[in-house]
C-alpha cells in the first residue's frame, strides 16, 4: 500500500501542464524539465501516456525503495520528537529558574 501511496504522491506532484503551475520543488524541476522549461513527462512515465501512473521503478530510481523512504521518514520523525522534547525541557527549566528567582 505504501508503494501505491508514494507513487500517487509523485504522480500528483507531476503536472501534465507545467511544473510551475503546481509548485514542483526545485530539485524535481532540475530533473524533469528540459532546456526550454517544459516538463518532460517521459522522465517518470517513459513511453506511457502522461496521465498514467508511472511504474514504481521510475519512482525508486530517484527516491529509493518504499522501505528506504519509510526509513528516512522515521529518522526525520525521531529528530522532530527529540527537538520537541528538548524544547519542552528547556521551557520547563526556564520556568523553574524564573520561579526560583521570583521567590
Amino acid at each position: 500500500m505504501f508503494k501505491h501511496l508514494l507513487c500517487a504522491v509523485l504522480v500528483l506532484s507531476l503536472s501534465p501542464l507545467s511544473a510551475s503551475a503546481f509548485g514542483v520543488k526545485d530539485y524535481h524541476k532540475e530533473v524533469m524539465t528540459n532546456e526550454s522549461g517544459k516538463v518532460e513527462c517521459s522522465v517518470c512515465h517513459g513511453d506511457q501516456k502522461r496521465k498514467t501512473i508511472p511504474e514504481m521503478s521510475a519512482c525508486e530510481a530517484c527516491h529509493g525503495t518504499a522501505q528506504e523512504v519509510l526509513n528516512q521518514l522515521n529518522v526525520l520523525l525521531m529528530q522532530v520528537i527529540v527537538l520537541s522534547l528538548t524544547h519542552m525541557i528547556v521551557c520547563t527549566m526556564v520556568q523553574i529558574y524564573r520561579a526560583v528567582i521570583v521567590i
